[in-house]
């Protein structure tokens, strides 16, 4: 029997979510704060449901019919979820959560002693793909 675990198929649906959220959940947190966000009434996005028919799931989700509720294509402006909320960031917020997140990667980088192979690859493909 395959096991599926139910947590990875929204990201699968939605677009893959990254585990920086989940190891920054301190920061979203403070950040919401001092910004005075507002949650947003997930309300305005169009949902549609997707559905599996009974077996096509493993036999946990195969004994009722699974829905998965979500927005087309995901929300494609800077947003954060946090406690079962979504919040709306404008630009100039985005910017400044920006700073304090490169920050924190400057941090780290300062503190390394070296990398291994794949992590220069995979530092460079990011790191090329900034506005420089």
């Amino acid at each position: 029997m395959i096991s599926i675990d139910k947590r990875w198929l929204t990201p699968l649906i939605n677009g893959m979510w990254s585990p920086f959220w989940v190891r920054n959940i301190e920061l979203i947190r403070s950040s919401i704060k001092k910004m005075g966000l507002k949650p947003i009434d997930p309300e305005i996005f169009p949902v549609r449901e997707i559905s599996a028919p009974k077996g096509a799931m493993e036999r946990e989700l195969s004994e009722e019919i699974f829905r998965i509720r979500h927005w087309y294509g995901g929300i494609r402006s800077p947003h954060f979820h946090h406690a079962g909320e979504i919040y709306m960031l404008d630009r100039e917020q985005w910017v400044k959560f920006g700073v304090v997140v490169t920050d924190g990667f400057k941090a780290k980088l300062e503190r390394v002693n070296t990398v291994s192979f794949e992590q220069v690859i995979e530092l460079d493909d990011a790191f090329a793909g900034l506005p420089l």
